[in-house]
C-alpha cells in the first residue's frame, strides 16, 4: 500500500540485487557509496569559438565591460576616446565625499520640538503628515504605517523618547526616506531627490527613472548620452535585479562624473537642487473665446460656480445675485454657524461617568454598543474594531485615561463618527445625520445619497430641483473623486440655502433633526384568508406545533400536558433553584 522505502528496506534491496547478480554484497555497497548521488546529463551545447574563447573579445567586452569606462581626453579637441580608467566597484570612496556623521541626540531633540507645532510635548499624525507629504513625497498610507511603528506605546502620539529611539534604531526603507526628510544632513538633500525620482511608493530606482533624472538635471549632452546612462545603470545594478538603492545610486554618480569629466561634488549639488522630477505635459493652443475671460457672458462672466440667483420675494423675479467664494474665509463663514469648540476635559469626564452605567469606573463593550447603535448606523464589527483601538491596555474595558486620549488624539474616520455621537455639540447632530446618510460602512457621501438627503428633508421643490442638487454636489466635490467629506457637505448646504432662498440655520436644523434616511418599501395588500387567523382550519387552526393526533382516540390533546404525552417519553421536571445551590 506504500510507494516509498526507508533505509533499512533499501539495505534489504541491496542484498537481493547481490543475490540476483551473483556479486559480492560489500563490493556492491562500496560502489553505491562512491556514486555520491544521481547524475544529470542534459543536452550538450556545441562550442562557439567567438563566444567561448574570451581571448577573442574586443572593446568593453575585453575588460569585462562593467568595470571600465572610456573617458574623453581633456587635452585634445577632437573629442576622441584617449584613455580608459579601470574602476573597482567594490572599492570604497576614491573621489566620493565621506558620509555625513550621525546626528547628535541634542540635534534630534531640537528638531523634535521644531515639529511639535502645538507645543504639547508630542508629535501627532496631523503634525507629521504635511511635512512628509511635501518634503519626502510619501503617500498617506505609508506615513500612517510608519507612524504606528514610531508610536511604541500606541497612544496616538510620538513622545521625545520614541522619536529618538526611532532615529537611532533599525529602520526600514520607508523609515530611511522619512529620516532623510526629518533629520537634514549633508547628504539628505541628495537622498530626498533620489527618493522623489523613485516615486511616492518606492525606495529604489529603476533604469527609466535614472534616465529621467539625467535628463531633468541636464546631464545629457555630447559627452554623455541616453545610451551611456543605461550602461552606467547596468554596471552598478545587482545581476538579476531591476532597481538600485541609494548606495548604488551614489556609485552611478561617480561613474557619470568620470564619464563627463565633471566635478563629483558639483554634480551631487546640482542633483540635490533638482528636488524631484519635472513633469511637462502637452501644451494646449490658445483659444481666444476660452482663454480671454473678458469675452465671457452670462453666468460664466461671474464664474458660474459661486454665483446664485435669488428670487425677489416682493416681485417674484431674480433681482439680486450673490457671489460667494467657498474657499475664502469670508465665504466659508458668511451665514454659517461657528465651528464647535474642543470639549474640555471636565466635560469629557462628565460624559464618561454618564456612559458608565454600572458605575465601576470603566466602560465595557456591552455598555458602549447600545449607545452607538441607537445614535449611529455603525454595525457590531465597526464598534468592536473602534473599541479595540480605544482600549490601549487590552483589558477589555475603557478607563478614564484611555477615553480622554481617544477623544483628543483619535484620528481615523470611524473615530470622527463615534466622537460626533459620544461628545455632543451644536454641530454633532448635523454631523451624525451626515454620517447616517453616508451608510453604515462609509464616512463620506456619494452624489446619490446627497440627492436622497435633499428629498428626505423636503428641500426639493419649485425653487430647488434634484438636478440642481447634483450640480451643487459637483461644485464642492474634489475633481476626480466621487465622495464628499463633512466639511464639503457644509459648503454644499450654504449653496443649497442660497439657491432655495431659505435660512441657513433653519436648513441645518432640518437636516440635523432628520436623523438619517427614510426607507419606504412596497406595501403589501391585505389578504383575508392569510392575515385573518380566525379563518384557519385543521392543524393551522391550532398552530400545528402543539397538537398531537392519537390513534386510540378522536380528540386532540395538548402535547405539553401530562395527559397528552402518553405516546412520548416523559420530560424530567426542572430542578429547583435550592437544589441547584446544594449541588453547587
Amino acid at each position: 500500500g506504500q510507494r516509498r522505502i526507508g533505509f533499512e528496506q533499501f539495505e534489504r534491496t541491496l542484498e537481493l540485487v547481490a543475490e540476483k547478480t551473483g556479486g559480492d554484497l560489500e563490493v556492491l555497497r562500496e560502489d553505491v557509496v562512491a556514486a555520491h548521488g544521481p547524475a544529470f546529463a542534459g543536452t550538450q551545447r556545441e562550442k562557439v569559438r567567438l563566444h567561448d574563447d574570451k581571448s577573442t573579445y574586443t572593446g568593453i567586452h575585453g575588460s569585462d565591460g562593467r568595470h571600465s569606462i572610456p573617458v574623453s581626453d581633456s587635452t585634445t579637441t577632437t573629442g576622441r576616446r584617449a584613455s580608459r580608467l579601470s574602476i573597482d566597484c567594490e572599492a570604497t570612496n576614491r573621489s566620493k565625499s565621506p558620509a555625513s556623521p550621525s546626528p547628535s541626540r541634542e540635534r534630534v531633540k531640537e528638531l523634535f520640538f521644531q515639529y511639535d507645532k502645538n507645543g504639547d510635548g508630542t508629535i501627532s499624525i496631523d503634525e507629521l503628515m504635511p511635512i512628509l507629504q511635501s518634503v519626502a513625497n510619501m503617500r498617506e498610507a505609508d506615513i500612517r504605517k510608519m507612524f504606528r511603528t514610531m508610536d511604541k506605546n500606541g497612544d496616538g502620539s510620538i513622545e521625545i523618547d520614541e522619536f529618538v529611539s526611532w532615529v537611532f534604531g533599525r529602520q526600514s526603507k520607508q523609515d530611511a526616506r522619512a529620516k532623510a526628510a526629518l533629520i537634514p544632513s549633508d547628504t539628505s538633500g541628495l537622498q530626498l531627490t533620489f527618493y522623489k525620482f523613485c516615486g511616492p511608493a518606492a525606495t529604489e530606482m529603476d533604469g527609466k527613472s535614472f534616465t529621467k533624472l539625467c535628463k531633468d538635471c541636464k546631464l545629457l549632452g555630447k559627452q554623455f548620452s541616453v545610451t551611456d546612462a543605461d550602461l552606467v545603470f547596468s554596471k552598478v545594478i545587482v545581476p538579476g535585479q531591476r532597481r538600485i538603492g541609494f548606495e548604488q545610486f551614489e556609485r552611478t554618480l561617480e561613474l557619470v562624473a568620470e564619464k563627463t569629466g565633471a566635478d563629483l561634488e558639483e554634480l551631487r549639488e546640482d542633483i540635490a537642487a533638482a528636488h524631484g522630477p519635472a513633469f511637462v505635459g502637452t501644451q494646449k493652443e490658445n483659444v481666444r473665446l476660452h482663454d480671454d475671460k473678458s469675452t465671457y457672458t452670462g453666468t460664466h462672466n461671474t464664474d458660474g460656480r459661486h454665483s446664485i440667483a435669488i428670487s425677489d420675494n416682493t416681485t417674484g423675479r431674480c433681482s439680486t445675485r450673490l457671489s460667494i467664494d467657498c474657499d475664502s474665509p469670508q465665504g466659508r463663514n458668511r451665514g454659517r454657524s461657528p465651528q464647535p469648540l474642543t470639549p474640555s476635559r471636565q466635560h469629557v469626564r462628565d460624559l464618561f461617568a454618564q456612559y458608565d452605567t454600572n458605575g465601576d469606573g470603566t466602560i465595557s463593550l456591552d455598555e458602549l454598543t447600545p449607545i452607538m447603535k441607537n445614535i449611529t448606523k455603525m454595525n457590531d464589527a465597526d464598534i468592536q474594531k473602534m473599541f479595540r483601538s480605544m482600549d490601549k491596555s487590552g483589558d477589555g474595558s475603557l478607563d478614564i485615561d484611555e477615553f480622554i486620549k481617544w477623544v483628543f488624539h483619535g484620528s481615523s474616520k470611524q473615530d470622527a463618527v463615534a466622537k460626533a455621537a459620544l461628545i455632543p455639540s451644536d454641530a454633532s447632530k448635523l454631523q451624525l445625520s451626515f454620517y447616517n446618510f453616508c451608510g453604515p460602512t462609509s464616512v463620506e457621501m456619494e452624489g446619490r445619497f446627497f440627492t436622497k438627503l435633499c428629498k428626505d428633508c423636503k428641500l426639493v421643490g419649485k425653487t430647488f430641483s434634484a438636478v440642481e442638487a447634483d450640480i451643487i454636489f459637483n461644485k464642492v466635490v474634489v475633481p476626480g473623486q466621487r465622495r464628499i467629506s463633512f466639511e464639503q457637505f457644509e459648503k454644499a448646504l450654504v449653496l443649497v440655502a442660497e439657491k432655495s432662498g431659505t435660512d441657513l440655520e433653519g436648513l441645518r436644523e432640518t437636516v440635523a433633526t432628520s436623523g438619517g434616511p427614510a426607507f419606504a418599501g412596497t406595501q403589501m395588500e391585505n389578504v383575508r384568508l392569510h392575515d385573518d387567523k380566525n379563518t384557519y382550519t385543521g392543524t393551522h387552526g391550532s398552530d400545528g406545533r402543539h397538537s398531537i393526533t392519537r390513534s386510540d382516540t378522536r380528540r386532540s390533546t395538548d402535547g405539553g400536558s401530562p395527559q397528552g404525552g402518553s405516546s412520548r417519553s416523559i420530560q424530567p421536571a426542572a430542578p429547583s433553584q435550592q437544589h441547584v445551590r446544594d449541588l453547587f
